[in-house]
């Protein structure tokens, strides 16, 4: 895949398989965002369901992932969603005929895998198991495959355009501001983060653009990590 095909392509189970193939990422780079793909995949179908055990989840996950937590806690979490309560799917329209014990149950494959011990290999079946459900690579599920692309390109930016970033540009504002987006997963400040690059000289049009777009943002951006020394 071309850095231009990569930007266009409309299909996250390709955009995958593509970084998996890429091969030139360092391995804990890579291992720490599939992970984080699939956290992000997980708390989008959390947040269209009424089951506080699946947020609890997800974000045990996330913070296990760079870890917050240790691997006992996270299973803790994903114990709650061994039991046997209805979800409640929202925004049924959008979602089609999925069906709630389906989401519980992809629920907990993407839970467990993400608690596994073997990172890439976890993370890649956590993040492929999402896709298989949300229908990533089923034509007649064009909506979800426009709408985890842009996901898929906020955590690993462009992996066949990589960003050099300027150590210079690491101020203390730029870490503060970032640290502060990566630990609320409020990504509001992105546009702040913006204007703190170009006043140290940041003239990146791949940053700026990142920083300055409609998003989405979720934890594991790519600048955001770039900022904190995460990749």
């Amino acid at each position: 895949m071309t850095s231009a095909e990569w930007l266009q392509e409309a299909s996250a189970g390709t955009m995958l398989e593509a970084v998996r193939r890429h091969g030139r990422l360092p391995y804990r780079v890579v291992a720490r965002k599939y992970r984080l793909t699939a956290c992000a995949v997980f708390r989008w179908l959390a947040a269209k369901c009424d089951e506080p055990a699946m947020v609890t989840a997800v974000e045990a996950c996330e913070r296990y992932v760079d870890g917050g937590i240790g691997l006992s806690a996270v299973e803790a979490a994903i114990g709650e969603l061994t039991k046997p309560t209805p979800v409640v799917l929202r925004d049924e329209d959008e979602l089609g005929t999925l069906d709630p014990l389906s989401a519980a149950h992809h629920a907990r494959h993407a839970a467990r895998a993400l608690a596994a011990p073997a990172p890439f290999s976890a993370a890649y079946d956590s993040a492929k198991a999402w896709g298989d459900f949300v229908g990533w690579r089923a034509p007649d599920r064009s909506t979800h495959l426009a709408s985890l692309c842009p996901i898929l390109r906020d955590i690993f930016g462009n992996p066949f355009g990589p960003v050099v970033l300027d150590p210079t540009w690491r101020t203390s504002t730029a870490v503060a501001i970032a640290r502060q987006m990566d630990h609320s997963r409020d990504f509001s400040l992105m546009p702040i983060l913006a204007d703190a690059l170009q006043d140290v000289g940041c003239d990146n049009p791949d940053i700026l653009d990142h920083c300055l777009g409609s998003g989405p943002h979720v934890r594991g951006c790519w600048v955001v990590d770039l900022i904190l020394g995460k990749s």
